[in-house]
């Protein structure tokens, strides 16, 4: 056996390497875990008043021109 979850076929040392491996990946799961219920939050929230929704659309218009550009 080649230590957690078989990583030492991929060069992985068994202890230390393989622990920080799994580490990094849990936490990079509950970050994304985090960041799509924050995102549910914004999506909840009031679009602001009319005035706010045309800035908005100005910006976002703006900025598509400007990333179809380069």
């Amino acid at each position: 056996m080649d230590g957690l979850l078989n990583l030492g076929h991929h060069g992985l040392k068994p202890g230390f390497e393989q622990i920080s491996v799994i580490l990094v990946l849990c936490v990079a799961v509950i970050a994304l875990i985090y960041a799509w219920l924050l995102r549910g939050n914004v999506l909840k929230k009031d679009k602001g008043t009319a005035k706010m929704q045309e800035v908005w659309e100005a910006i976002r218009v703006g900025a598509n021109i400007t990333s179809n550009v380069r």
